[in-house]
């Protein structure tokens, strides 16, 4: 029997993926489509197990073909019943006409973060016209001041329908796509509440679930009070995947190793939660007819942790995999790990759709099917030295034979946590270079500290919250020992990544360029399995076209850029011309303009600044810019519009430059910034209705060519 013939969710996976990006590209087509060919694939299928013999020997492989359309339209037709735009009910379908909304808070924070309260809002009802309806939908509400910081979690909030505001997309080259992030999660709606503006429903609310576990979230952060705030920072992203209160500087540190899976509750967590429940569990439960019970308490204890750290797609992943896991061995059946992989991932799917184009879940299972499939392999490459037995009783050679065991247990050790962190870089490679555009080199010997010292973190804070509620005595020492690990954790991690070479940064791939590096690792881990020579001509001709087309797409690149940003109301432009950045704003500082600028100054080592409202003057090889314009090469973008127009490629206008001579101007030539209403200056001036203006049509990009 072949290898996938073992691997039944494997092809369930793929087709269930079909299906989903199916609806992902063409989510129009009309769903009695996906319902009958959905009972054609079952109708086919059926006929293909009742008699089997229709098919001769070497056609088994259209068994597969009905399946396939089965399980691609069961999982078009579940993405399109989940899909909140095909919901009636939904607020992208009934805020229009709403005077108010009744919500549940859901979420609330854990502590005060940058000013403002952040909650999670879940709307039950809307007013129209004087009457209540049912509605649903998730509002992120930002308020100034919280919201009855100790009990609000589960009670109802009435708030005004003119401040939800949807989520809006990106106008600005290469800026993070917030409004997608939180589509995949739900999420399309925001409001802010100045004080005054919503009214807390008085009732003390019902202890809910959701309620119940904020306050069990909060009691046990609370408990580690006794660190100093950085350690107790990331205790709090390694214990409960609380990570709002880690600073830039650490974030920074634990990043450039490439260690900052650990701070992300995930597999490696609930794997060391269930390992000392499965420990603790073996010995309080020996007898055979108690099997029952031990799996029970397992899973109680799996999944209380999971809800504690907010149910992160990593954690579901894991905590159903090791679910499966348990159940398997109380049945006494055998454990396919890659097959427990793939059908909590299915499991998840199903569930929510959206999860596939969630970061987390795209990471979580390219580290653990990278683990699974190569760990084996890549330990191979790595001899160990045969663990010795005393076979004398003389002192001399039971010495030698105990430096033997320690010897090899160390080498052991650190051949298993190379081999995982290899494999796991090796599998999420593409996915980490397409979205954060470096390379941790010290990844290796960085996990070497960071892993261990997860597993210590985690079983030492557990047993000082025990010890802490029953035997305070004892809990001190073991307080003692968590800040101990933690400094030597964080110092650790933090002179590793001092180092001049720790990583490599700004390496910008495109989808074709993931998807060719996929190919590759697929093809590489088909090496290392089959030793098939097929395979690595496969390999080679990956990586060959992942590099002509890199090639081909250097040659073709342009020579520079512009850009007028869409920056609420203020000044700001960008112009790039071969390895020169030039960023021009009209504020004396570039904090407010961060959020919108820095994802095209992400492609810049370096970058100069030019602030309009002082006298002065930029100047490199291929820059020059003032107050009155800015040259690119054979360009010359004029912010003054007295300057003749036989020299100006292009006019850049600010409020600050609207006066009589607009009028001269030829409006395919210009440019209104975010500053320039154009409301006002279709007003006064209609014929510049074909102009450019940020504030209406978005960011302004022209490419620059010799």
């Amino acid at each position: 029997m072949r290898r996938i013939e073992l691997l039944p969710f494997f092809k369930v996976c793929i087709f269930w993926l079909a299906g989903i990006f199916t609806y992902r590209f063409f989510p129009s087509v009309d769903s009695s489509w996906a319902l009958f060919t959905a009972a054609f694939g079952a109708f086919i299928s059926t006929i293909f197990l009742f008699l089997p013999k229709l098919l001769k020997p070497g056609q088994q492989w259209l068994k597969t073909v009905p399946i396939m359309l089965l399980l691609l339209s069961v999982s078009y037709y579940n993405c399109r019943v989940k899909d909140p735009h095909n919901q009636a009910q939904h607020l992208l379908n009934s805020l229009y006409g709403a005077t108010q909304l009744l919500a549940t808070i859901t979420e609330a924070p854990l502590g005060h973060t940058r000013g403002t309260s952040r909650y999670q809002l879940s709307v039950e009802a809307i007013e129209k016209q004087g009457k209540w309806q049912p509605a649903e939908g998730i509002v992120l509400c930002y308020t100034a001041s919280p919201i009855d910081y100790q009990s609000c979690v589960g009670r109802h909030i009435l708030l005004p329908a003119q401040s939800v505001r949807r989520l809006q997309k990106p106008t600005n080259p290469n800026q993070f796509d917030y409004a997608t992030y939180m589509a995949n999660k739900g999420v399309y709606f925001q409001c802010y509440l100045p004080d005054g503006t919503f009214a807390l429903i008085t009732q003390a609310p019902p202890t809910t679930f959701s309620s119940l576990l904020h306050t069990v979230r909060k009691k046990l952060l609370a408990n580690l009070a006794f660190l100093s705030p950085q350690t107790r920072s990331v205790a709090e992203a390694l214990l409960l995947g609380y990570k709002e209160n880690i600073d830039a500087e650490t974030r920074d540190a634990f990043s450039k190793t490439g260690t900052m899976h650990i701070l992300a509750v995930s597999g490696l967590h609930v794997g060391i939660i269930y390992m000392v429940l499965l420990f603790l569990l073996d010995r309080l439960f020996k007898w055979r007819k108690l099997l029952f019970v031990k799996v029970v308490l397992l899973l109680l204890g799996l999944w209380s942790y999971a809800f504690l750290t907010g149910l992160p797609p990593s954690v579901l992943r894991a905590t159903i995999m090791f679910s499966i896991m348990a159940i398997g061995a109380n049945m006494l059946r055998p454990n396919n790990v890659f097959n427990n992989v793939l059908l909590s991932a299915f499991m998840l799917m199903v569930y929510n759709p959206n999860l596939v184009y969630d970061l987390s879940f795209q990471l979580s299972y390219s580290a653990v099917l990278g683990i699974i499939l190569l760990e084996p392999r890549l330990s191979q490459f790595w001899f160990i030295p045969e663990k010795s037995w005393p076979i004398t009783a003389s002192k001399k050679s039971k010495f030698r034979v105990l430096i033997n065991n320690v010897r090899y247990y160390i080498v052991r050790y650190i051949r298993g946590i190379m081999a995982v962190s290899v494999a796991a870089q090796i599998a999420t490679l593409p996915i980490t270079l397409y979205y954060f555009h470096q390379l941790p080199l010290l990844f290796p010997i960085s996990n070497l500290v960071a892993i261990p010292g997860a597993f210590l973190v985690v079983t030492l804070g557990g047993t000082t919250e025990l010890f802490m509620r029953f035997l305070p005595a004892i809990g001190h020492f073991f307080q003692w020992g968590l800040q101990g690990v933690l400094n030597l954790l964080v110092d650790s991690i933090s002179f590793i990544s001092e180092f001049p070479w720790v990583n490599l940064h700004h390496l910008f791939i495109h989808w074709w360029d993931v998807a060719l590096l996929y190919l590759s690792v697929c093809s590489f881990i088909l090496v290392l399995n089959n030793r098939n020579k097929k395979a690595l001509w496969f390999l080679l001709l990956f990586i060959f076209c992942q590099q002509a087309i890199s090639f081909s797409l250097h040659l073709s690149k342009n020579n520079g850029q512009l850009v007028v940003f869409d920056t609420a109301y203020a000044s700001t432009y960008g112009l790039r011309k071969n390895n020169e950045t030039l960023l021009i704003c009209s504020d004396s500082s570039t904090a407010g303009v961060q959020y919108q600028t820095s994802g095209w100054l992400m492609k810049t080592t370096s970058c100069d600044t030019l602030f309009l409202k002082k006298s002065c003057t930029s100047a490199s090889r291929h820059l020059v810019a003032n107050k009155a314009f800015a040259i690119a090469g054979n360009n010359v973008f004029a912010f003054d519009p007295a300057i003749d127009s036989s020299l100006a490629t292009l006019y850049i206008l600010s409020k600050e430059h609207l006066g009589a001579a607009l009028k001269k101007l030829p409006p395919a030539s210009c440019v209104f910034d975010a500053s320039v209403n154009p409301d006002w200056i279709l007003e006064k001036y209609p014929n510049f209705a074909h102009a450019h203006f940020v504030q209406r049509d978005g960011a302004f990009v022209r490419e620059l060519r010799n």
